[in-house]
């Protein structure tokens, strides 16, 4: 916990360092762009160690209980409730610090055109002045309310907190300036500046995500503070019902006979140890071969049977190694020292050490196979009254005979593929992306016909910036829902590919087909697993445009300027293309896996090449949907007294940039597809039909 407050406070400060640096010292905001990225990166991983802890916490909760009224020691006391609220506060938070960090690493609309410009270079100046100061003082004053809330606990918590609240009004004050002061400088009333400076709206865009994504980190935490007494109370007594709640569940779970994977890997185990029983059950091998160690074959079935193919065959190798390396060990000892049991344990002793000490974490089973076995070949033969040399040389025998008749049942007997698995994620994923665009370019284009209902903030919605994201995060529509489940879906998409690659790496090809080009795969992984949580940020804008038009009076003028229209048609020009790139890839790949076969290699990178027009497509939706509107948008404004929240302006921006970055990352994606393509094997010359060409022919097609 102190770990994650000490990240949640270098966080806020090194947004501080951002907002004080704005227009000042390009320096200082690439060290701030970089301590963001860095700092969400340690909270994310620290919250994961401490979601993995709450079960180890509530175990220990009774004991740390009597402890503390034996020994009268509050410090000996774990207040489980405290945990669990402390994470679940900073889990919201991490989901708008993600946001924060998106709007810092990586240009939007593009900015990278404009960051010289000198308007823009007097907004990020003016910026700076109005909220370098606001943004240290609410970092300070979260701090003091997060350590004495769920830290110390003192009775001053409720004067942190109205602190904490006037700092925040000062903050949202500084922001109001600031989004006066910037709408006056990209008026052209006032100011003669270039057409084209107003609809490059990028350095404005990210100064404001990243001002609501400030604004909602710290307000999860005055969430949190503020909560009704009765409610902690509520939340307190489930929690304690909650290990009767998990062992009735545990009970009552269904058995898992019908999971492919956990039936698979129960027949594939027990037919493997029915054929490595029988050098224990048949006399003659029992007896001839394998006495006295005739058990070896089983244990090697049961210890290498792994779900994967590939990590099966990679622990194979890793035993059979590790067998091998103990034998020479063995074989070293007893030449060179004494054989009596002292200097064996000696011995042993110091190689365990040593080859614990250099083990590789990510293939650690070689040395701890080479330490078991070395304890095995030098206290067994000593105890069975047996030359090492043919102790030696009958346990990797009966190893090898372990390995082999699993490795019959794994390939010939259950065969599965963790390479098969990783190509058809891989381009299952692009489907399943096209259905979640489909439903989201139909969600925007309804979201304008959203009629008002009753709410007390239907007034705060020209002033409160951050009333749509806040609400948008708390009122999910059932259309919204909807596309949350489907990126549910990507993401385990995604994860199964990732879980599969290793696995599908070491997988041996034994010439039947190509190698997996792990590389490759793990770039295209990773643009996918970009891409999707770009998706997350354009429902997140989605959820809070159905919130804002949910509480709009119907003869609004806001609704006139049709921005989700707007963006409904951006969508649909991703996915027209994207339905291509689908077409071209059946093409290419007719039974769903990345393989080669289907046709030359030059065709399929022609086929896959319909991913580079999404360069276009961004520079098309930059240079004429998003100026035009932008200009439509000064008219209209400028020219009326029309009022509404500039969180308005700012997610439909965010949604447009978001819309962009999927744009990019399918680019990305094609060109990795192509280099994964190239890495498949040449055609034969001797396979392609060339034109019947003479020497007339030459003549003829000759220039006079």
């Amino acid at each position: 916990m102190n770990q994650l407050s000490h990240s949640t406070y270098h966080l806020l400060a090194s947004i501080s360092l951002y907002a004080n640096s704005l227009g000042k010292d390009l320096h200082g905001v690439m060290r701030a762009r970089a301590l963001i990225e860095s700092y969400t990166a340690q909270r994310k991983q620290t919250l994961s160690t401490l979601s993995g802890h709450i079960d180890g916490i509530h175990a220990e909760f009774p004991i740390t209980k009597f402890l503390r009224f034996v020994s009268n020691d509050s410090q000996l006391f774990c207040h489980v409730n405290r945990v669990e609220e402390f994470l679940q506060c900073a889990k919201r938070q991490q989901h708008h610090a993600d946001i924060i960090r998106l709007a810092t690493s990586g240009p939007f609309l593009g900015e990278e055109y404009t960051h010289m410009n000198e308007m823009i270079m007097n907004l990020k100046t003016m910026v700076s002045e109005h909220l370098g100061v606001a943004s240290e003082q609410i970092a300070m004053e979260s701090q003091q309310a997060e350590r004495s809330y769920f830290f110390t606990s003192t009775s001053r918590c409720n004067e942190l907190v109205d602190d904490l609240k006037s700092s925040m009004g000062e903050y949202i004050l500084a922001i109001k300036r600031t989004y006066h002061d910037s709408d006056k400088m990209t008026s052209a009333d006032e100011f003669e500046i270039d057409s084209s400076a107003k609809s490059l709206i990028g350095a404005k865009l990210r100064v404001r995500v990243v001002q609501i994504g400030v604004y909602n980190f710290v307000l999860e935490l005055i969430d949190v503070m503020t909560k009704a007494p009765d409610e902690q109370v509520k939340t307190n007594k489930f929690k304690c019902k909650k290990i009767g709640f998990t062992l009735r569940s545990a009970l009552m779970m269904p058995w898992l006979h019908k999971n492919p994977m956990k039936l698979r890997m129960a027949l594939k185990t027990s037919f493997g140890m029915f054929l490595a029983s029988m050098w224990v059950s048949i006399p003659y091998l029992r007896e001839e071969i394998a006495y006295p160690n005739s058990m070896w074959p089983g244990i090697t079935v049961a210890v290498i049977s792994l779900e994967q193919t590939g990590s099966t065959v990679l622990k194979c190798y890793d035993r059979m190694w590790g067998t091998m390396i103990a034998g020479a060990c063995a074989l070293l000892v007893t030449t060179l020292l004494p054989s009596t049991i002292l200097m064996g344990i000696t011995a042993y002793a110091i190689l365990a050490f040593v080859s614990i000490l250099v083990k590789n974490p990510e293939r650690a089973y070689a040395n701890e196979c080479a330490v078991t076995s070395l304890a095995s070949i030098l206290f067994g033969s000593y105890y069975n009254d047996s030359a090492v040399d043919q102790y030696v040389t009958q346990r990797i025998m009966l190893i090898f005979i372990g390995v082999s008749t699993f490795l019959v049942v794994e390939l010939a007997i259950f065969p599965r593929s963790s390479r098969r698995i990783v190509e058809a994620c891989a381009l299952k994923w692009f489907e399943d992306l096209r259905g979640l665009m489909v439903d989201a370019s139909e969600v925007s284009r309804s979201i304008s016909s959203f009629q008002c209902k009753d709410c007390d903030v239907q007034e705060c919605t020209t002033d409160d910036f951050p009333f749509m994201l806040h609400l948008g995060h708390n009122e999910i529509s059932p259309f919204a829902s909807n596309l949350v489940d489907k990126v549910s879906g990507l993401k385990e998409t995604i994860a199964v590919a990732n879980k599969e690659l290793q696995p599908a790496i070491s997988e041996p090809s034994l010439g039947l087909h190509v190698k997996l080009h792990g590389i490759g795969y793990e770039k295209l992984l990773h643009q996918q697993e970009r891409c999707t949580s770009q998706v997350e940020v354009l429902i997140t804008c989605m959820n809070a445009m159905i919130g804002y038009y949910s509480c709009l009076s119907e003869d609004a003028l806001v609704r006139e300027l049709r921005r989700p229209e707007m963006i409904a048609e951006i969508i649909n020009q991703l996915v027209d293309q994207l339905q291509s790139c689908i077409h071209g890839m059946k093409l290419a790949f007719p039974r769903g896996l990345c393989e080669p076969g289907s046709c030359s290699v030059s065709s399929m990178i022609a086929l896959l090449s319909h991913f580079r027009s999404y360069e276009a497509i961004r520079v098309s939706i930059l240079t004429k949907t998003v100026a035009d509107n932008h200009a439509e948008y000064f008219k209209t404004m400028m020219s009326s007294d029309m009022g509404h929240t500039t969180g308005f302006r700012t997610t439909i921006a965010l949604a447009i940039s978001t819309v962009l970055a999927i744009a990019q990352c399918l680019q990305f994606c094609g060109l990795h597809l192509e280099e994964i393509v190239r890495y498949f094997p040449l055609e034969n010359s001797r396979d392609f039909a060339y034109p019947e060409y003479n020497d007339q022919t030459a003549l003829n097609r000759a220039p006079r």
